[in-house]
């Protein structure tokens, strides 16, 4: 069995099994763990094997679909007694709701212990976005220490956990001591069979010379052809912080075409080194972490255009937080290890190396790709569409809130010279703003849209996003 981390039970209705199966395959795709039933059950008592396999693992994800509880008032339903067994044992649950589930469509069924399963965080799933809503149940669920579950797991299961975590570390440490030793008798056996084969003219001196040079200088040698070589991130690569719980994703070092002739211009090259860009502006439960740590001060206002209780309100904890000024904002990406991104980054990080006009390319603008133009007149959660990702997997480049970046405001900033300025003027009287806000013009939502915005107001049309130096 894999760490407990990653052991996974899979919970649901048979009649549901096609769901319950895609999301085993994505789980083991991905290196997890997964018990479910339709392949693991071996021949012995079915009964001891689904019990069993609860308790052995951290992690039951529970398929939840609009007729998926109606026989749990009957005797002995399994799937019942599985969710029962869970709660029991304290397992890091985890429903996901297909087809349109909803607690409050079935409250009548909850009854008993069922009646816990609607405190569990649980995610929807849409057969669209089943890709994106793996990642998301990857990093935002199953990616937890088990010791911060809201309802971890037993303290016996957590020392089982820390023996095995010290075990790995303890095979890891060996691991890289054996291929130590292996790469030093390589390099003492290049090295004496060089002198061996050299031996006839170097003579006596000049094998002395070279033993005296192997011990002058063996050590920085060895030093530098033992290190362990750490593989280079490429488009696509992801992190999570450890501070917010915020997925970054990895824009290569390169040129780029900034600017637009359309626009801004003039087009120019910058070349900028690797850097890594949040996936989503900030979210309001991200942000609240900070200002619980008094480290942030809350945003100047907790409502939206059309909520009133915005910041604050569970509802909305995966939308972008609003209301933070660029001091606000900037003194978060500090709090979190990062900084705010600078305008080329930004910009970068948008539209790729291809001058795209949108972030997802050329296609004109339209509900399924952003959130502009007042079609929702608010913010839409974080992650709502994936189709209008950049080439580096960045969302919400375009429409949703406006994003403060680091650099001051400049009328001639495409104009200035990429060598003796490509990064903007150190000082000024406005900050930039870029990508467009959900209430903005299609002309406003370009890679290339920016404007200039007072450091020191707030509004609810603007958020922000950090980033980070490898």
């Amino acid at each position: 069995m894999a760490r407990i981390e990653k052991t996974i039970f899979i919970s649901y209705r048979r009649k549901d099994v096609a769901w319950a199966l895609a999301v085993y395959q994505d789980l083991t795709h991905r290196g997890y763990d997964v018990f479910f039933d339709f392949t693991n059950i071996p021949s012995g008592d079915f009964e001891q094997n689904i019990l069993s396999n609860i308790k052995a693992r951290a992690h039951f994800v529970l398929i939840l679909t609009p007729t998926a509880l109606d026989r749990c008032s009957e005797p002995g339903d399994w799937l019942r007694r599985e969710i029962e067994l869970a709660i029991d044992e304290k397992r890091n649950i985890i429903p996901l709701f297909f087809d349109g589930f909803n607690f409050g469509n079935v409250s009548e069924k909850l009854t008993g212990k069922l009646q816990k399963v609607s405190l569990y965080n649980g995610m929807n799933v849409h057969q669209d976005y089943f890709l994106e809503a793996m990642e998301r149940l990857r990093n935002k669920f199953l990616n937890v220490p088990l010791n911060a579950i809201l309802h971890p797991v037993s303290t016996e299961v957590r020392e089982v956990v820390l023996e095995e975590q010290r075990a790995a570390n303890k095979a890891a440490k060996e691991a890289r001591r054996e291929e130590i030793r292996k790469r030093r008798k390589e390099v003492v056996r290049k090295i004496i069979s060089l002198i061996s084969s050299n031996s006839r003219w170097i003579g006596i001196g000049g094998t002395a010379l070279i033993f005296l040079l192997f011990a002058a200088f063996g050590g920085n040698y060895l030093l530098n052809n033992l290190s362990v070589t750490t593989p280079t991130p490429g488009i696509g690569s992801t992190m999570i912080s450890d501070k917010d719980g915020m997925t970054l994703a990895y824009v290569p070092a390169g040129e780029f075409v900034m600017g637009s002739n359309l626009t801004f211009g003039p087009e120019h090259k910058i070349y900028l080194d690797a850097f890594w860009v949040d996936q989503t502006e900030v979210t309001n439960k991200m942000y609240a972490q900070c200002v619980a740590k008094n480290k942030c001060d809350p945003p100047t206002k907790v409502e939206s255009y059309t909520h009133s209780d915005y910041y604050g309100n569970t509802k909305f904890n995966e939308y972008p937080v609003l209301y933070v000024n660029w001091n606000m904002a900037n003194g978060y990406c500090e709090w979190a290890g990062r900084r705010l991104p600078t305008e080329a980054e930004w910009e970068k990080s948008a539209r790729g190396t291809n001058t795209n006009t949108y972030p997802w390319g050329e296609e004109s603008p339209n509900a399924n790709l952003l959130n502009f133009n007042n079609n929702l007149r608010d913010t839409t959660e974080i992650g709502t569409y994936p189709n209008g990702a950049s080439i580096y997997g960045a969302l919400d480049m375009a429409g949703n809130v406006w994003e403060w970046v680091n650099d001051w405001y400049s009328e001639t900033y495409y104009q200035d010279s990429p060598l003796s300025n490509p990064l903007g003027p150190d000082s000024g009287t406005y900050r930039v703003l870029r990508g467009g806000s959900w209430s903005n013009r299609v002309d406003d939502v370009r890679t290339t849209s920016r404007i200039k915005y007072d450091p020191m107001d707030t509004s609810n049309g603007i958020g922000f996003r950090c980033a980070s130096s490898p």
